[in-house]
């Protein structure tokens, strides 16, 4: 009986514990958000994970529809909590962006991503 229960939790722990040990960072929420479309610019980024992530091994860069960088993220922070990272950002005009960042999960995975936001003239 007592082996038993010894594999009854041990199959326990692989279909629940499994998503938990293996799991990354993975993007929740974004300021500006993946395929807006705005009609004024955003005054900075901030993305949003469902754990804590390494800031000082993250990065994030916006880059235009050439892919030339116009920010890159020398001063990122912490903006609501350790699973939000952001940064300022200048004045931007209508057009295509991107958002391409890289961060390190507080379990030690890198995760990666890309995704573009639109700013249209609001006349």
């Amino acid at each position: 009986m007592r082996n038993f229960l010894k594999y009854i939790f041990l199959i326990v722990l692989l279909i629940f514990g499994y998503n938990y040990a293996f799991a990354h960072a993975v993007l929740e929420f974004s300021e500006p958000a993946r395929r807006a479309l705005l009609y004024r610019a955003p005054e900075q980024v901030v993305l949003t994970f469902n754990e804590p992530v390494e800031i000082q091994f993250s990065k994030i860069l916006l880059m235009d529809i050439e892919d030339k960088i116009i920010v890159s993220s020398s001063k990122l922070k912490n903006i609501y909590d350790n699973n939000s990272i952001g940064m300022q950002i200048p004045k931007l005009t209508s057009g295509i962006y991107f958002i391409q960042f890289q961060v390190l999960s507080i379990d030690g995975h890198k995760v990666k991503g890309r995704y573009k936001f639109t700013i249209k003239d609001s006349n």
